[in-house]
């Protein structure tokens, strides 16, 4: 009985350690921008509703937190069109646009390309 409870409090020690180490992987590192919404290569009409949506992941860089809704929109046609982790637009001009989410803080983004017909 003894050697039970003992290989079972080793046990829950070794899974507890695994959890933090696990844990503390997450936090380490480099954040990224992440784009999630448009995809890369989406085709809009003029006029449509566009929803726009990304994240900076979390690190130590963000001190574990969720710091998307400080990203900064822009389009290589229309340039600045939103801020923050989403928002939704149906302003943008016809074309192809280059869209880029910046962290400015970091100086890190993600870009991808949609179309707007006319």
């Amino acid at each position: 009985m003894l050697k039970t409870r003992k290989g079972a409090l080793v046990r829950m020690r070794v899974s507890l350690f695994l959890l933090f180490i696990m844990a503390s992987l997450v936090l380490v590192g480099c954040s990224k921008v992440q784009i999630i919404k448009p995809t890369n290569g989406s085709t809009f009409g003029r006029g449509q509703e566009i929803q726009f949506q990304g994240q900076i992941t979390r690190s130590s860089e963000t001190g574990g937190e969720d710091r998307s809704n400080e990203l900064s929109w822009t389009s290589s046609i229309n340039g600045h069109i939103g801020d923050g982790a989403s928002f939704t637009t149906n302003t943008l001009n016809p074309g192809s646009h280059n869209i880029t989410a910046t962290w400015p803080s970091m100086n890190r983004s993600d870009s991808i390309s949609i179309q707007v017909n006319q």
